[in-house]
């Protein structure tokens, strides 16, 4: 197992620990615990090994359970400065009915959501954790395992950064569909948008939804308003005969604890998590406004290409609009 430790400023972030599980045998300096359904705890080196599995380079740590027993596996006590933190790791689940999780246990303090949770059998993933520390503390890493399988775990990584990054968006996963006092981008990547993240958009092309025989996709729809603008409803046109149903969802955002951002992307300021079945917002000057289409298609649906008019209604005249296809 190897812990490097580098403080070299670049682009803004911190290296700090870094664990890559790359030499055989036990995870020395790491703990690892067994719990029985009792609350029984225990030492329990032989439920986690280094070992050598595809998908790394090197090796990985693997921590092994059964039925009716939690494992957890424990870093050695880190000292962090205080400022913003990210956690980054690697793992993949195996034939684990009951999942697994991470945690950052402070002094006096643990940081787990569900955002850090894992189950089923699958290839290896990647996981991100945002925490902010207002004064120097000492910290472990923890990862649990629930019950029966194997959790394999790699490059577990804390850096420093500079502030709460801004939410990122790929690149392309935007086009520009329409400009003016509103400006309306179009993308098949369900990619939520905070109030102040405006993606960086292809100049032109809507593009193309498509379905399956009852299949389903989506389409996000991005608003910004130049100046106040006020109360818009969507009005959704399927064309002539078109074999497919569509709903409208507004994306709302909510009010989180800043301090411990689980999936690591989102800036400071709303969550934008929840959806509602409607088509109506009030625009506000440079606020984004974001709504999801869900597309359904019939199970008999016969195969062509159609399209859907999207028209966006200020007082009852057309401000904007979009013709989407629809295969």
């Amino acid at each position: 197992m190897q812990v490097i430790l580098m403080v070299a400023l670049a682009g803004g972030v911190f290296f700090g620990p870094r664990f890559d599980f790359d030499d055989d045998g036990d995870l020395r300096g790491w703990r690892v615990l067994e719990r029985d359904e009792k609350g029984g705890r225990r030492r329990a080196p032989e439920r986690a090994q280094i070992v050598r599995v595809g998908g790394v380079e090197g090796a990985a740590a693997a921590l092994r359970g059964e039925d009716g027993v939690q494992v957890s596996v424990s870093s050695p006590r880190l000292k962090l400065d205080a400022g913003v933190w990210r956690l980054s790791w690697r793992w993949r689940p195996e034939q684990m009915p009951f999942g697994a999780y991470i945690s950052v246990r402070l002094k006096k303090e643990v940081l787990t959501t569900d955002g850090m949770r894992i189950s089923g059998t699958d290839d290896w993933r990647r996981g991100r954790m945002l925490f902010k520390l207002e004064k120097p503390d000492e910290a472990t890493v923890a990862f649990y395992l629930r019950g029966s399988g194997t959790l394999f775990v790699d490059e577990v990584t804390l850096e420093r950064l500079e502030g709460w990054p801004k939410q990122e968006v790929p690149d392309g996963a935007f086009v520009k569909a329409a400009d003016g006092d509103v400006e309306l981008l179009c993308g098949t990547v369900p990619v939520r948008l905070q109030p102040d993240a405006w993606p960086k958009a292809l100049e032109s092309g809507v593009p193309t939804v498509v379905l399956g025989r009852g299949g389903h996709g989506s389409l996000t729809l991005a608003l910004r308003a130049k100046k106040e603008v006020g109360r818009v409803r969507l009005k959704i046109e399927p064309s002539a005969e078109a074999p497919f149903a569509v709903k409208a969802y507004r994306v709302w955002t909510v009010p989180v604890d800043w301090r411990c951002v689980p999936l690591g992307f989102y800036a400071p300021g709303e969550l934008p998590d929840p959806l509602a079945e409607g088509a109506a917002a009030v625009l506000k000057p440079n606020r984004v406004v974001s709504f999801l289409l869900w597309f359904k298609a019939s199970r008999d649906a016969r195969p062509g290409a159609y399209s859907l008019k999207v028209r966006l209604l200020r007082d009852g005249s057309e401000a904007t609009g979009l013709v989407v296809p629809v295969n």
